[in-house]
Formats: structure tokens, C-alpha cells, sequence
């Protein structure tokens, strides 16, 4: 009888603690990418003020933070997204209002930023992307399954014949178990 108790004892504590977070872990992450633009010169849809383009950039996220938990993730939050400018080729560069970041992969639902304010483009200007209409939500969403996923901007330039290259940064909280 006294082992039984013991025994209830230690099974009692081994469920409690299976099912607490105590084998939990929240690992802060970043997912970067390197997003080059061509504004081309004389393109069909731009005008000599305004100047359509579209690119993107495929991203794997991939860090020993990540790696350490792929296959045990119970879920992705967002802190934060920036876009800093890392190269810029010609000055007085600014991407318009309503030009657009796309956050896409395949199955998800597109995560999309529109730009509330005209974005002067020089060398290292960061512009932080808020948590606008659920895009931190859509965009951990995106994030979950850790795969290949695209950044699109998709917007109109002051000027034409300019190259941009633009690093985002996804700021991201990672839950997973350790075992």
C-alpha cells in the first residue's frame, strides 16, 4: 500500500508536469531578406512622375533558432516588420502611397501592407510596417510551416531608370516544445 502511494504520487506529478508549459520554449528569431528593384526606365504603366514596378524576393527562413525547433513548433507571432533601405542609385527617390508589400506562400493567405504614407528612399532609411488590418496575424500565418515563402512590392517610383535594394526583417517569436 505505501508504494502504491508513491506510485499514484509519481504519476500524479509526471502528468502535471507533461502537461504544463515547463518543456516549452519561446525563442526570439529573424527572418531576412534581400529585395532588389529595377525601376525601369520608360515602363508602360508609369508616367514621368509615377513609375510602376513589381518584384520580389523568394526567402527561406533558416537560423539555428529555427532549426533547433522545425519540427517541433507550436506557433509563430510577429514583433515586428521593417524595411530598411540598403542601396539606392540615384537620389530623391520616393515610392508612393498605396504602393504595396505582399507577404505570399503557397496555400496562405496573402499578407498585404499598403504603404499609408509616400517612402523617401535613402540609404539606410528604416520604415516599420505596423500590424495593419491583421498582417502580423496573416503573416505568422505564412511563417508557421517554416517554408519558402515571397515578398512582393508591388508600387509606383518618382523616377525611372533607379535600382533599390530594400532588406526586410521579420521579427519573429517562435514556440515550440524541447522534446
Amino acid at each position: 500500500m505505501k508504494h502504491m502511494k508513491k506510485f499514484a504520487f509519481l504519476m500524479i506529478l509526471a502528468v502535471g508536469l507533461s502537461s504544463c508549459d515547463l518543456f516549452n520554449v519561446d525563442v526570439d528569431t529573424n527572418v531576412d531578406g534581400l529585395l532588389s528593384i529595377d525601376v525601369e526606365e520608360g515602363m508602360a504603366k508609369g508616367t514621368a512622375e509615377r513609375t510602376h514596378f513589381i518584384d520580389f524576393v523568394s526567402i527561406t527562413p533558416d537560423s539555428d533558432e529555427i532549426n533547433d525547433y522545425r519540427d517541433r513548433i507550436n506557433g509563430v507571432g510577429i514583433n515586428n516588420v521593417t524595411a530598411t533601405v540598403a542601396s539606392v542609385s540615384k537620389e530623391d527617390v520616393v515610392i508612393y502611397q498605396d504602393s504595396k508589400v505582399i507577404i505570399s506562400a503557397d496555400g496562405k493567405k496573402d499578407a498585404v501592407y499598403k504603404l499609408e504614407k509616400d517612402w523617401p528612399i535613402e540609404n539606410n532609411n528604416s520604415f516599420p510596417l505596423y500590424d495593419q488590418d491583421d498582417f502580423y496575424a496573416e503573416v505568422a500565418a505564412i511563417l508557421e510551416d517554416l517554408e519558402t515563402f515571397e515578398i512582393t512590392m508591388d508600387g509606383y517610383s518618382s523616377q525611372s531608370g533607379v535600382l533599390i535594394t530594400i532588406k526586410f526583417n521579420i521579427g519573429a517569436k517562435i514556440s515550440g516544445s524541447i522534446f
